[in-house]
């Protein structure tokens, strides 16, 4: 047990090693938040902590986790693509009243694929320049 370190201060191994532990103890039946707890103990992680970690990896796949476990980690997001910006254009120009919220809300409905959310449009259209409509703009 690491007594006297902080869980900031562990390797992202040791912290692999514990949700691997910490899984193990879920796979055979063992609540959650009891897992977590005693898989953190033996490394000297809380179970907040533990839980915090477990959401870093979840959905990665187990060669991603030492790299997401790293100090300073920051995952990688989907970027807006030229076709699916033009699309948003598109959307936003047919909204009424203007709206950047429903023009991304109708994008998603229609798109198959991951898309970055409302505030990266927003975002990048301030970045390209292009204005925001007002109610009273004409159509």
């Amino acid at each position: 047990m690491n007594k006297g370190k902080g869980a900031t201060t562990l390797k992202p191994e040791i912290r692999i090693q514990a949700l691997k532990r910490g899984l193990e103890y879920i796979r055979a039946g063992t609540s959650p938040g009891v897992a977590w707890e005693i898989a953190g103990k033996e490394v000297g992680a809380s179970k907040p902590t533990m839980y915090r970690w477990y959401r870093k990896i979840e959905k990665l796949p187990e060669e991603e986790w030492l790299e997401a476990l790293e100090p300073g980690y920051v995952p990688r997001k989907t970027s807006i693509t030229d076709e699916s910006y033009q699309r948003f254009l598109a959307l936003y120009a047919d909204t009424d009243p203007p709206s950047i919220k429903e023009a991304h809300r109708l994008l998603v409905e229609e798109s198959s694929e991951e898309l970055p959310g409302e505030s990266a449009y927003r975002y990048y259209m301030k970045r390209q320049g292009d204005k925001k409509r007002s109610r009273y703009d004409p159509t």
